[in-house]
């Protein structure tokens, strides 16, 4: 929690910095930095003029740090350079026979493409919900009964599940759950528990 505020104090001074600019704003960094409330941190801060070609502020610019969450502002900036707004994961199914009679005559394929949303979040809470569109594609496909397997792609992605430098002692949280190109309800389990009739 203490780490949490430090953070939360960090970004809003950040945020309230942006408002002036040039040498105001570099005073304005160095008094942040300077804050009471980031004593016993570590962080880095860099803040580059583009037009001038100079650094505003530059706070232990080699320190190397974890970028931690805030990696995911690189990665999205990176996937919209590169895919484009209008992209779409897509999680293929495939057959390997004809069906006939509703038999389909060989191996029903699911294939996995990398979506990290296969879960409720935006569908009430339904972490099946793309389950029951996979299962209402197949029927539409005409499909009652499969003579092969049923097997599941995920091959798009490599086998490195669980990053070496995640910390170790965070294995078992939710959100450190291992990935791969197909994830159902982010890779996790949800229990609920309720009491039975008998105190």
């Amino acid at each position: 929690a203490k780490f949490a505020m430090k953070f939360f104090h960090l970004a809003a001074f950040f945020f309230l910095a942006a408002a002036a600019h040039g040498a105001d704003m570099a005073a304005e960094l160095r008094g942040i930095t300077q804050s009471v409330h980031l004593q016993g941190s570590r962080f880095g801060l860099v803040v580059r003029d583009v037009t001038a070609g100079r650094d505003l502020i530059a706070v232990n610019p080699a320190l190397p740090l974890k970028p931690a969450s805030n990696q995911k502002l690189l990665v999205t900036a990176a996937a919209l350079a590169e895919l484009g707004p209008d992209f779409r994961f897509e999680t293929g199914i495939y057959m390997t026979g004809p069906v006939i009679k509703g038999e389909l005559q060989g191996d029903l394929i699911l294939r996995g493409g990398g979506d990290p949303n296969l879960s409720g979040r935006f569908h009430n809470g339904d972490v099946l919900f793309a389950v029951r569109e996979w299962v209402a594609a197949v029927q539409k496909a005409g499909i009652t009964t499969i003579r092969g397997s049923l097997l599941v792609d995920d091959s798009l992605f490599d086998r490195q599940f669980f990053h070496p430098s995640w910390p170790a002692a965070q294995a078992a949280r939710w959100y450190a759950a291992e990935i791969g190109a197909l994830s159902l309800n982010d890779n996790c389990i949800d229990l609920t528990i309720r009491p039975g009739n008998t105190p």
